[in-house]
């Protein structure tokens, strides 16, 4: 099964839990610096729009960022600190806008993120982070997400305001845990067998030239 599969079903099982995204948000959400970034310092890391789409376990990539001069109360209001979600609002990808990622601050790295990225701060009494990450990124969810979206200029989009109103499972708090779990569990003997079929096609790779001299000579 895919991970989407999975995801769908934990979602299907919980629906009797829905609330609006809105509900278990700390603050309100927020939209990002609007931003003329630089490849090189000096300035504050600042994250690239890529940043929330390019990693398929619904991570942050913190490697994504470039730098920007910002004032200290710019640094202090669009600061992002581990357990932020942030959705992407534009693009010209349908499938990236309303995606959700985990920022989790791997890197270290003070950061701020641009203007197309949107974030959103879960109340830790009422939802796990990376629970509300998967969930909003479960195929059930991203359907109602694909219809709201509206195409401007060639770009695709969604506003912060409709991402809010989605409602989605919300189980206890010990019950997202546990289906958080399940998934990486799930996620890790999908990446086990990977490997296995990895490395049983290196080494059948190996053994092509022998099979196919023997089978020319006559010998299979």
């Amino acid at each position: 099964r895919r991970s989407s599969d999975l995801l769908a079903e934990l979602v299907e099982l919980h629906s009797d839990y829905e609330r609006p995204l809105t509900e278990v948000l700390s603050e309100n959400s927020l939209n990002g610096l609007p931003t003329r970034p630089t490849p090189e310092p000096p300035g504050q890391s600042i994250l690239r729009i890529s940043a929330a789409t390019t990693r398929a376990d619904f991570t942050v990539n913190e490697g994504e960022s470039r730098f920007l001069e910002v004032t200290d109360s710019e640094a202090t209001k669009y600061a992002l600190r581990p357990g932020d979600l942030l959705a992407c609002r534009f693009n010209g990808n349908l499938a990236f806008v309303g995606r959700f990622a985990l920022y989790t601050g791997y890197s270290g790295i003070s950061q701020v993120y641009p203007d197309k990225l949107i974030r959103f701060r879960i109340s830790p009494t009422l939802a796990s982070p990376e629970y509300v990450c998967l969930v909003m990124n479960s195929r059930r969810v991203r359907d109602r997400v694909e219809t709201m979206c509206a195409t401007t200029a060639g770009n695709i989009g969604i506003a912060a305001s409709d991402l809010k109103a989605i409602r989605v499972p919300m189980p206890p708090l010990d019950v997202q845990g546990d289906l958080v779990r399940q998934f990486h569990e799930f996620q890790a003997s999908v990446g086990t067998l990977l490997s296995t079929i990895r490395l049983r096609g290196a080494e059948l790779d190996s053994l092509m030239p022998s099979i196919l001299n023997k089978a020319f000579s006559g010998q299979l």
